[in-house]
């Protein structure tokens, strides 16, 4: 109890102090920049994993195993024209036949060099680490942040730290050349200023750490709704892919609202059940007092009758 009212009296003190507020405030606005941060480099690594998975499978099923058969029927074609082990084979049919399929595998070859599917997959999957990185870092201090006091929090992330965060991202999307196909970055785009406007959230420019924490929510279920849609990843999403995360957002709000709602009537009846069983102790308290009041009362009546019964038949 000592300790409790010593805790007290150290945390009034120092609220007490003249730079308190000013403290509270710059350690909320870090607190604020680097969820926004990492809000941003969630929204990027999930751009790059779906980009990544979209031209990975272009480059593995429509260049990389077409080519390889035409490579292989060219050479079982030529070996076969070549030997000539029966008369009923026209080598020059065959011939001509060889010359169709390398001519179709150079073309599809100098499409795969075109497109370079397989270079731009690779700077998609280099991006992802090094967000998948950044996104980590960012977190633990986050979850360090929350954890720290006020007099600690103030020397833990720095606007420095923060801005060497922020060069790192801004490397990263230098560096990958290749665009994020229109589709995914317009579907995060819908998501990230229709939905927080229809479902009430507040936008990164405004909202405090629960507004950003369910704008990330909406992300995660966008990269989800565009990974189960139909023939992905060789479609890109359709354009109402933003409503299904809505939708999907909104369920899981509802979910919160429902379990916050029945939390609450879990601690109002928790509350009144306790209330209950203590004014019925403090009722039982009561009346043991009484009968432990009337008892030495009743002992001096009786013997005060018995005396004046003694005396009269004195």
């Amino acid at each position: 109890m000592a300790g409790g009212e010593e805790t007290t009296e150290v945390v009034a003190q120092q609220e007490q102090q003249p730079g308190h507020e000013k403290v509270v405030a710059k350690a909320s606005k870090e607190m604020r920049a680097a969820r926004m941060l990492a809000q941003v480099c969630e929204r990027a690594f999930m751009e790059h994993q779906l980009a990544a998975s979209h031209f990975m499978f272009y480059n593995f099923w429509v260049f990389f195993i077409p080519l390889n058969l035409l490579i292989a029927a060219t050479s079982v074609l030529s070996f076969i024209a070549g030997e000539q082990t029966s008369a009923s084979i026209d080598s020059t049919l065959l011939n001509i036949v060889v010359g169709c399929v390398a001519a179709v595998g150079v073309f599809w070859n100098s499409c795969d060099r075109m497109l370079n599917y397989k270079s731009r997959a690779d700077m998609h999957n280099g991006a992802k680490m090094t967000l998948k990185e950044l996104l980590a870092d960012l977190d633990f201090n986050l979850i360090k942040f929350s954890s720290l006091d006020l007099e600690e929090q103030k020397h833990d992330i720095s606007q420095d730290q923060l801005d060497a965060i922020k060069t790192k991202l801004d490397q990263v999307q230098e560096s990958c050349t290749s665009a994020v196909p229109d589709a995914i970055n317009q579907a995060f785009k819908q998501v990230n200023s229709l939905v927080p406007y229809e479902l009430g959230i507040r936008g990164l420019a405004d909202g405090d750490g629960e507004d950003i924490q369910r704008i990330r929510i909406a992300n995660v279920l966008l990269c989800k709704e565009i990974a189960k849609s139909k023939l992905w990843p060789m479609k890109l999403p359709g354009a109402n892919v933003h409503k299904q995360a809505q939708a999907a957002l909104d369920k899981v709000l509802k979910k919160k609202d429902l379990l916050y709602v029945r939390e609450e009537k879990e601690n109002a009846a928790a509350a009144a059940a306790a209330a209950e069983k203590e004014e019925k102790e403090k009722k039982k308290e009561k009346e043991k007092k009484g009968k432990m009041q009337d008892g030495p009362s009743s002992v001096s009546a009786a013997r005060s009758a018995a005396k004046l019964t003694a005396s009269a038949e004195g």
